[in-house]
């Protein structure tokens, strides 16, 4: 069976809530950031310094005080573990012997807007590409899989955990119920294909795309996702990014510090902000609970996060489009737009409210001063009462919008 030659991971997740920054230091020490040469000379000269700043720490660096909340922690782990999985349904332990398995780094992400990711880093070079695909698909299921794994794992994972002050682990991802997953893998020129490369994205066994295999895909459906979803740019490398998933092949050696400090740290990381930005308010919305902040925390977004012209070349373009495409944010922004609709109207019949209880008033003092003066009749205080009456109904039909 094929091995990967070089071979990367990370599993990201987004926690619904955080300790204060005091206690995160505790943990993590303090924020990772860019050297000032690194940061002026490379990444600006690349990317463009508003996506650069809205991402990232650095040294010498001058952004909005909006964007002061954006950290990185880092948490130096490099540890070799054994690779084992308990599966409480069939009361198996599946040992994958041919899986190695370094745990490289603890990474927390924080966001404005309140927003928090993760990353577990991995490095499995060397490993058995058909265990590699499963190990691949349980961490992704870590949170509900956590009393599977052995202690050697979770006991390093747990304070992730404890910064969240939560005992459920499904805590550890808001939305849906696995971690998302970046994977880059270098492998023989014989395994390089888009029907390994659809496998390892999906972390199905290999070998097994045109079979009758029972995770086998179907043909117009593997079609689909290779058209829809593939970025080829080059003869060397080809990636796939789907909702679960970005996925790249390799049949030379690569450019790990492009690939994770530049296109996982600032593509891949900035479009998982904008999906869970937008999943969020979405779920909220559908369980009709009212976010007062919608309005103040989109402005902030449209102006750091939501633009897609990210860098001076063409290749970190094209990828954050596929990711973006992957993860369907346009999808979700569109129903984002019929939460915005709905806040607009209930504004404007605000404001005619306020201007219908403003006319009744100035129509009851024109009235009560005319009858005042001619003092012949109770039409004043008649006209008053009414007055009074027609406001409250009118406030209190607002507020109950």
């Amino acid at each position: 069976m094929a091995k990967s030659i070089k071979s990367h991971a990370f599993f990201v997740g987004n926690l619904p809530q955080i300790s204060g920054i005091d206690s995160i230091k505790a943990v993590f020490g303090e924020p990772v950031k860019e050297d000032r040469k690194t940061y002026e000379n490379i990444l600006c000269s690349l990317f463009h310094k508003s996506h650069i700043d809205a991402m990232i720490e650095a040294e010498g660096q001058t952004r909005p005080k909006v964007l002061d909340s954006v950290h990185h922690f880092r948490l130096e782990i490099n540890k070799e573990l054994p690779f084992s999985v308990f599966n409480s349904y069939n009361s198996q332990l599946k040992v994958l012997d041919g899986y190695r398995f370094v745990l490289k780094s603890l990474h927390l992400y924080l966001f404005p807007v309140g927003i928090t990711l993760y990353a577990l880093e991995v490095d499995d070079s060397g490993s058995d590409m058909d265990e590699l695909t499963y190990a691949h698909f349980v961490l992704r299921e870590l949170p509900s899989r956590w009393s599977q794994f052995p202690a050697e794992l979770t006991d390093i994972l747990q304070p992730i955990l404890d910064l969240t002050g939560c005992d459920n682990t499904k805590e550890l991802v808001s939305l849906g119920n696995k971690l998302k997953l970046f994977q880059t893998i270098q492998t023989a020129p014989d395994f390089y294909s888009r029907e390994h490369l659809f496998e390892v994205a999906m972390c199905s066994p290999i070998d097994t795309v045109g079979t009758t295999h029972a995770m086998a895909p179907s043909q117009e459906y593997f079609d689909s996702i290779i058209e829809e979803n593939l970025i080829a740019p080059f003869n060397n490398w080809m990636a796939l990014a789907i909702m679960d998933s970005f996925t790249v092949l390799f049949t030379d050696a690569y450019d790990e510090r492009t690939w994770f400090d530049s296109y996982f740290r600032l593509i891949y990381l900035r479009v998982l902000m904008q999906k869970t930005f937008l999943s969020n308010r979405n779920k909220q919305y559908r369980l009709d609970k009212v976010d007062k902040n919608l309005i103040r925390d989109l402005a902030i977004m449209d102006r750091f996060y939501f633009y897609d012209t990210i860098s001076f070349n063409f290749l970190p373009d094209i990828i954050n489009k596929q990711m973006s495409k992957g993860l369907g944010i346009k999808e979700e922004q569109e129903e984002l737009s019929v939460q915005i609709k709905e806040s607009e109207a209930k504004a404007k019949d605000v404001m005619v409210g306020v201007v219908s209880a403003f006319a009744i008033f100035s129509v009851a003092y024109d009235s009560y001063s005319l009858f005042h003066e001619a003092e012949t009749s109770t039409a004043p205080l008649i006209m008053s009462i009414v007055a009074i009456v027609a406001v409250i109904l009118i406030v209190f039909r607002l507020l109950r919008k």
